[in-house]
């Protein structure tokens, strides 16, 4: 009688500890399976935007020679979609070549004149100020020039390149001569002619 209690309590506890195993078992799986969903959540939360493998290639420009009508120039709101809005970029960075080329050639002739006539504006203040903003736009537009050609698109390239060309070709003789000095050789030369009449 006795044997068989024994036999049943030890039938008993050896189900109560099978039980439990696979309790722990199960347990440890789901916690695994947790950690995993944990470290994915994670990984979404620092890499909201993560892009794959072939997505972020075609992000990237190409650091070679290449001809596309789709471009981000300089900003993240200018960009380019079909033929009419690149020709359209296409000829305000020639207007930008231009006008930095102009601009160039202004401040050396500014800075002429101010030494023929003594000195430029007063207070000596706004001397700097009209040559430090001078100076900032300039640069501005030559930088901004440098990046856009650095994005290796064809058209673009020759847009700042013909900008530019097409500057010195028009205002290197407009700009290169101070206004004071040429008054000075027109009153010569007429003074000349009434002498030898």
């Amino acid at each position: 009688m006795h044997s068989r209690h024994w036999m049943y309590a030890a039938s008993v506890l050896c189900h109560v500890v099978h039980l439990r195993a696979e309790r722990g078992n199960n347990s440890s799986s789901d916690h695994n399976t947790e950690e995993r969903r944990g470290l994915s959540d994670a990984d979404r939360l620092h890499h909201p935007h993560q892009p794959d493998d072939h997505s972020s290639h075609h992000q990237h420009h190409s650091m070679t020679f290449h001809m596309s009508v789709q471009n981000t120039i300089l900003f993240s709101f200018w960009q380019t979609n079909n033929t009419g809005e690149y020709l359209g970029a296409c000829l305000i960075i020639f207007a930008a070549g231009m006008a930095s080329v102009f601009l160039r050639l202004y401040r050396g002739r500014l800075e002429t004149w101010w030494e023929l006539t003594g000195g430029g504006p007063r207070p000596v203040a706004m001397k700097h100020c009209v040559r430090a903003g001078l100076a900032a736009l300039s640069f501005s537009l030559d930088y901004g020039l440098m990046l856009i050609a650095m994005l290796f698109e064809v058209g673009l390239f020759f847009a700042v390149v013909g900008g530019l060309v097409m500057g010195v070709a028009l205002f290197t003789d407009a700009l290169r001569e101070p206004p004071s000095s040429k008054g000075k050789k027109e009153q010569g030369g007429a003074l000349g002619t009434g002498c030898c009449d």
